[in-house]
């Protein structure tokens, strides 16, 4: 679905003659192509997906070193926006406490030795739609 989604933003792109987005569309289709080959063919939408965020860390990595040297980096932040486009609407840090609380609870977590519990049933909750990283920094400011 989502790859359909891709392709029609591609077509609809390249006819509106937006070449930032028909440019990072072309990105996305191309590494979705090279995990399909990887993958002997069809992909999951959580394969996806993992593309997409790889695409997204790559280009903010992109933009911190733009931003390190002094360069302009307005381009690449609208990359960074057509990029989360296609990435599920992010839980508030609000709604990750809940549910690192609620994780903490039902594993009757304690202590930091119990983080990773914690955190990987939070991410299987969430669906993709937390980052691990804020994940872990609340699981662990909550288990210390």
């Amino acid at each position: 679905m989502q790859e359909e989604n891709i392709n029609s933003d591609l077509s609809v792109a390249l006819k509106e003659k937006d070449s930032l987005k028909a440019s990072v569309l072309r990105m996305i289709k191309s590494s979705i192509g090279n995990k399909k080959i990887i993958g002997h063919g069809e992909i999951s939408e959580d394969d996806i997906l993992k593309v997409i965020k790889t695409e997204l860390k790559q280009a903010i990595e992109t933009l911190d070193a733009l931003i390190a040297n002094n360069r302009d980096s307005k381009e690449q932040e609208k990359k960074i926006e057509i990029i989360k486009s296609y990435l599920p609407q992010q839980l508030s840090e609000k709604e990750i406490k809940e549910l690192v609380d609620n994780a903490i609870r039902l594993t009757n977590s304690s202590s930091i030795s119990d983080m990773g519990k914690v955190v990987g049933m939070v991410m299987t909750q969430a669906q993709g739609k937390a980052d691990g990283s804020v994940v872990s920094k609340l699981a662990k400011e909550k288990l210390l």
